[in-house]
């Protein structure tokens, strides 16, 4: 995937479309003039139709200063093709509905030849109340063929797909667009055009993390966007309703290039809005995070110790407690690494075996393991929501003397209440293993855990051999 190091600028004015008013690509092949189609239910006439590509919401402060947003209102004519990319409109399909939300006309495609401020014309039957849809840039003039939009409600809750490919927007490709308007069709000389404010089908995500000089020893290895919808609706849901609904397929998406410390990168995804907690402090805001909420996870290496660590990040419109991603909102995501201190947001990175220093400390995820090596799944073992494969408890199952010391209270080795494992080290040298146990008492998966004072893990620490 290509990364992008900007941060894209989203015009606040409107984009006047010229179009040509007999030249729609027609739904269906129809060499009569172009006054009825197939699919129409009344003669179109002549209308003029102007566009406006309305400014998204901003969360979050821009995340660089001397780069002016256009979301933070400049008008002026973006420089950057990226940018000039996400505001464009280079096409439109226009359907008509009557009054109780019937079809009216076959839907029409246009490719936009012009931006120029003057009218533009476009085909409408005349009718009472009539409701106009515009859905721009599918670059597609076979996109409405065979897919069954013939009231609003089908429109509006068509699920549009989306893959990985539409997580970064590269050469040539414009971002998804949709808007409407109640309005009455007349024949009229000095009609005045028909206004439409579209919005963008999706969110954006600008997000950077900066490490400060007593973190400097941490290095971000690999990111992971997780829990992406794999579909987009044509329009909104009620904000106050969460979207998706039901079990929604999700993906994840690694980004493909180590991240330096401020350098940005900009993603495309669907809503997904899981609503929101109680949760005050920002420290915690992870530990309650609804299923299947959005966020981004860094993989970070220690090069002090040698240790592995993933920092998570859910997104929303703030800190605490908001795990909504909206479409048509833009996101920037500013993580500052201050130090090498660890909170609840910080794991330790998936493994088998753990190294930990005297008198240290992890947490780490037992279901999440994301590696197929030697054509085994991890799932096959291990799985939350399966009674034989979940997790119920974890205890010591063996340790050299005083490694991790006495647990008989549960205070060094525990399952915590959100599923993560703590295990606690003390000051003597050497191995333990932990196991997790079912419901039944089965040991469903172990842990071998290395405590050494000598940081072996640390690659300066390590011993060639032959």
């Amino acid at each position: 995937m290509r990364l992008t190091n900007h941060l894209a600028k989203i015009v606040l004015g409107a984009l006047v479309l010229a179009l040509s008013s007999c030249s729609d690509d027609r739904f269906a092949d129809n060499a009569d003039a172009c006054m009825v189609l197939p699919g129409d239910r009344a003669a179109t006439i002549e209308v003029p139709l102007r566009l406006h590509a309305d400014a998204p919401s901003v969360i979050g402060k821009p995340l660089v200063n001397d780069i002016v947003s256009r979301a933070d209102g400049d008008a002026g004519t973006p420089a950057d093709p990226e940018q000039a990319a996400e505001e464009a409109i280079k096409n439109i399909w226009v359907f008509q509905f009557d009054s109780i939300g019937n079809q009216l006309i076959a839907p029409r495609y246009y490719e936009v030849a012009s931006t120029e401020i003057r009218k533009l014309n476009i085909r409408l039957a005349e009718g009472e109340d009539s409701y106009v849809y515009v859905l721009a840039n599918t670059c597609d003039p076979d996109w409405a063929k065979g897919k069954d939009l013939s009231t609003v409600e089908k429109f509006v809750g068509y699920e549009y797909p989306f893959t990985e490919d539409n997580v970064e927007m590269g050469k040539d490709e414009y971002l998804l667009m949709e808007g409407n308007v109640k309005e009455t069709i007349r024949k009229e000389t000095d009609l005045l055009p028909i206004d439409i404010h579209l919005t963008r089908m999706m969110a954006k995500i600008s997000f950077k993390y900066v490490t400060a000089d007593a973190a400097k020893g941490l290095k971000v290895t690999r990111v992971i966007i997780n829990n992406m919808p794999e579909k987009m609706r044509m329009e909104e849901t009620p904000i106050e309703e969460n979207y998706p609904k039901g079990d929604f397929a999700v993906r994840s998406v690694s980004i493909d290039k180590n991240l330096a410390s401020d350098e940005i990168y900009t993603f495309y995804m669907p809503a997904n809005r899981r609503g929101e907690t109680t949760n005050t402090d920002a420290a915690l805001k992870n530990n309650e995070a609804p299923d299947k909420a959005l966020y981004v996870q860094l993989f970070v290496s220690s090069e002090t110790n040698g240790s592995n660590f993933l920092y998570t990040i859910y997104l929303g419109a703030n800190d605490t407690n908001d795990f909504n991603v909206r479409r048509n909102h833009n996101y920037n995501i500013k993580l500052n690494i201050n130090s090498e201190s660890r909170d609840d947001r910080v794991l330790a990175a998936p493994a088998n075996c753990y190294v930990l220093a005297f008198n240290d400390s992890i947490m780490f995820d037992p279901y999440n393991r994301t590696e197929k090596g030697g054509g085994w799944v991890y799932s096959d073992y291990v799985k939350k929501g399966d009674p034989d494969k979940e997790f119920t408890k974890v205890e010591v199952l063996w340790q050299e003397v005083n490694v991790i010391g006495d647990n008989s209270k549960g205070d060094r080795v525990y399952l915590d209440r959100y599923n993560r494992v703590h295990v606690r080290s003390r000051s003597t040298a050497g191995n333990a293993v932990i196991a997790g146990y079912n419901a039944k008492g089965d040991i469903v998966w172990s842990w071998h855990v290395w405590v050494n004072n000598e940081m072996p893990a640390k690659l300066s620490k390590a011993v060639p051999y032959n």
